[in-house]
């Protein structure tokens, strides 16, 4: 199994994670999604199941739809969660 993959690695079943280009999962539990322009926001799509933000500690739960988010981010930044 590759330390990085992309989210349609292991989620195969949903659709919504076989085009997304600019966020991965790192190991078995961590999904990053960078900050790639100087945009003040950036979006974020959760697939199924619980999620906590590393940088908050907020919790949030997916349904089997998935779940996209539109979070304020500075470049610097890099947005991680963890599968719960």
């Amino acid at each position: 199994m590759p330390i990085v993959r992309p989210l349609a690695f292991d989620y195969q079943d949903d659709a919504n994670t076989w085009d997304i280009q600019d966020e991965y999962l790192f190991c078995d539990n961590y999904l990053v999604a960078p900050v790639l322009t100087d945009a003040t926001s950036r979006e974020v799509y959760l697939p199924e199941g619980t999620w906590r933000e590393l940088a908050t500690g907020t919790v949030r739960t997916a349904p089997a739809s998935g779940l996209r988010l539109t979070l304020s981010v500075p470049v610097d930044s890099i947005p991680v969660f963890v599968r719960e």
